[in-house]
C-alpha cells in the first residue's frame, strides 16, 4: 500500500486535487464491527429510542456538555444536520464521532451552501465513517490539533472537499486515512480540490501530517 507523508514549506500553499473514476466499490467494503452499538458511550438521535441504556442526546452539542474523556459518540439517525465544534479539548483521550452503523449517516446540504463539519480551535477529535454531500465544502479543520479523518465518503461538493488550515493557533498533527472523495467543484470548478492543505504556516515536523489510502 502507498503511504504518503507531506510536508508544506513555510509561506507555501498546497492544493491537492484528487479525482477518481470508480468502476467498482468492492475493494472499499469494510465489515461493520459486531458490537458496534455497545462500543458507543453516547448516542445522538432525535427519535425516542433507547440503545442498551446508553445515554442518548438530541444534539451533539448537548452530548459534549456531558463529555467524558475518550467518548465514542454515535450518530443514530440516517440524516444529520451540520456539525460545528469550537474551543473543544478532548483531554488525554480523543473524542470519536461516527455513525451508529457504518456509513449509515449522511450530512447533506442543499444548493452547495454551508460546511458539513467544522472544527475550530479544538484538540483531539476523530471523525470516522460519515457520508458528507451537497455543501459548499465538506470538512473544515482550522486552528486545531490532533485531528483524524477516517473512512469518510465525500462527494457532490460545491468547492473543495476537505480543508486543513492550521495557521493562527499553531494547529498540528493530522491523520487523513481511507477517505473517498469525488465530484468536487460542482459550483466553482477552479476551487474543486479534493484535499486542500495550507495557509503558509505548516512548516516543521514531517510527521505532523499523514495521508494514507485516500482517493
Amino acid at each position: 500500500m502507498i503511504h504518503h507523508i507531506i510536508s508544506i514549506n513555510k509561506h507555501s500553499i498546497v492544493a491537492i486535487t484528487l479525482f477518481i473514476i470508480m468502476t467498482t466499490f468492492t475493494s472499499f467494503v469494510i465489515a461493520e464491527p459486531i458490537n458496534i452499538v455497545t462500543s458507543c458511550t453516547k448516542i445522538i438521535s432525535k427519535r425516542n429510542i433507547q440503545y442498551n441504556a446508553i445515554p442518548t442526546f438530541k444534539t451533539l452539542n448537548l452530548a459534549l456538555e456531558k463529555y467524558v474523556e475518550g467518548d465514542i459518540v454515535c450518530l443514530a439517525d440516517s440524516k444529520q444536520s451540520m456539525i460545528s465544534i469550537e474551543n473543544f479539548d478532548s483531554g488525554s483521550k480523543p473524542l470519536t464521532i461516527r455513525p451508529l452503523h457504518y456509513l449509515g449517516t449522511i450530512i447533506k446540504n442543499r444548493d452547495y451552501k454551508g460546511t458539513g463539519i467544522t472544527v475550530k480551535r479544538s484538540n483531539g477529535i476523530i471523525i470516522d465513517g460519515l457520508i458528507i454531500s451537497g455543501g459548499l465544502s465538506a470538512i473544515l479543520i482550522q486552528d486545531s490539533s490532533n485531528i483524524s479523518l477516517l473512512s469518510n465518503r465525500v462527494f457532490d461538493i460545491g468547492n473543495q472537499a476537505i480543508s486543513i488550515k492550521p495557521r493562527y493557533h499553531g494547529g498540528s498533527h493530522y491523520l487523513i486515512e481511507d477517505n473517498i472523495i469525488f465530484n468536487t467543484g460542482r459550483l466553482h470548478p477552479r476551487y474543486g480540490e479534493g484535499l486542500y492543505i495550507g495557509d503558509g504556516s505548516y512548516t516543521k515536523d514531517k510527521s505532523r501530517l499523514k495521508i494514507q489510502y485516500t482517493v
